[in-house]
């Protein structure tokens, strides 16, 4: 077989790949509106945010062993031989990269979780505020 048969045949798998993560991580199939579309006042129904709050606390537990990547990595940097230091360095900058990356989404699924309790909750909560 040609390799240019199996490259094209790995790239069709990954963009399968990636087009079978999208729909489950916005929930539908190929007619799914998006993830914020519920947030549209047509819709008339409250969105449900256990599913942010389930993917809050995925990237709690992800972020915490991400720190604790960036630690050991750190240890390594500074208990390593002068030779080993250029990987070593690399292997952090990739940890540290990994734990920037989780904290930023954190941030973003904590805006879209305040977003639409303030948005839902006032109206089902409006007695006690």
């Amino acid at each position: 077989m040609k390799i240019r048969n199996l490259m094209t045949i790995g790239l069709m798998m990954a963009g399968l790949a990636a087009m079978a993560q999208a729909q489950s991580y916005y929930g539908g199939g190929y007619y799914a509106p998006g993830r914020y579309a519920e947030r549209d006042r047509r819709f008339g129904e409250r969105r449900e945010i256990g599913r942010d709050l389930r993917v809050r606390e995925d990237l709690v537990r992800r972020i915490e062993t991400d720190r604790r990547a960036v630690e050991h990595e750190r240890w390594e940097a500074r208990n390593s031989p002068w030779f080993a230091a250029g990987h070593e360095y690399r292997e952090l900058r990739a940890a540290q990269d990994r734990l920037d990356n989780d904290i930023r989404e954190l941030r973003a699924i904590d805006r879209d979780v305040n977003h639409d309790f303030n948005e839902y909750g006032r109206d089902r909560f409006r007695d006690r505020w």
